[in-house]
């Protein structure tokens, strides 16, 4: 619709060049979209539109519908891979902060697990340097520190 109103809009602009002088004055020639002052005048009127210039119109307007059904199906593709995306990156994220959060308490466990290595004494000693030493490896295997 907005073409058409283009096309009508430029067509009636261009109506006054549409008639052309040919004036002819001391041997020469000179066209104009004036009538001639002094001198010879012919006139030239533009040939009406051909059937080769409305099959032209046509196509290019068919051509236009395909361009426009692309785009739409391209934006709604790319709106389709931003989505799943956004649903990598939010999975992603949950996953860094709930091991961010394993690794806090597996840290808090060997801290308290080594307070209680230099603490004990006596034959419970050996049982809890080992479970500390154990806690301190568990975490070094989760969270690479």
């Amino acid at each position: 619709m907005r073409s058409i109103l283009m096309l009508s809009l430029l067509f009636a602009l261009s109506s006054p060049a549409l008639a052309i002088n040919k004036c002819e004055s001391n041997g020469k020639i000179s066209y104009s979209d004036e009538p001639c002052g002094n001198g010879k005048a012919s006139k030239f009127e533009a040939p009406p539109p051909d059937s080769a210039m409305s099959r032209d119109i046509a196509s290019a307007r068919q051509r236009a519908a395909r361009e426009k059904n692309e785009l739409k199906r391209l934006e709604s593709e790319r709106q389709r891979l931003e989505a799943q995306e956004d649903k990598e990156n939010q999975k992603l994220a949950r996953a860094n902060a709930s091991k961010k959060k394993k690794c806090a308490e597996l840290a808090l466990q060997q801290k308290w697990a080594e307070e209680d290595a230099s603490a004990a004494s006596g034959k419970s000693a050996q049982k809890i340097k080992r479970t500390a030493r154990r806690k301190a490896e568990k975490f070094q295997l989760e969270c690479g520190k």
